[in-house]
């Protein structure tokens, strides 16, 4: 098991964003199948999925180079948007 931080607002904001859907999900498994399709591991949605996630992972965090890079700096916090 793991624990994610969440305030109570981001947690109800996420659960909004679950009961906007037609899926018949919780927040936990909408975090859980997020966690599926970018790893590949057993449950995921499929190749369109885990490409998409991957892209978000780039797209938040940058190449590995940018964020060696950002690791670096000082005053930049690793999660940023870089592009």
């Amino acid at each position: 098991m793991v624990t994610v931080k969440l305030s109570a607002r981001e947690w109800r904001a996420l659960r909004a964003v679950v009961e906007g859907h037609t899926w018949e999900g919780s927040p936990e498994e909408l975090l859980e199948a997020f966690v599926h399709d970018l790893t590949g591991f057993e449950g995921n949605g499929g190749s369109d999925e885990r490409e998409y996630s991957r892209a978000w992972l780039r797209r938040r965090y940058g190449p590995r180079e940018i964020v060696e890079q950002m690791r670096g700096q000082q005053g930049h916090r690793l999660g940023e948007e870089v592009f």
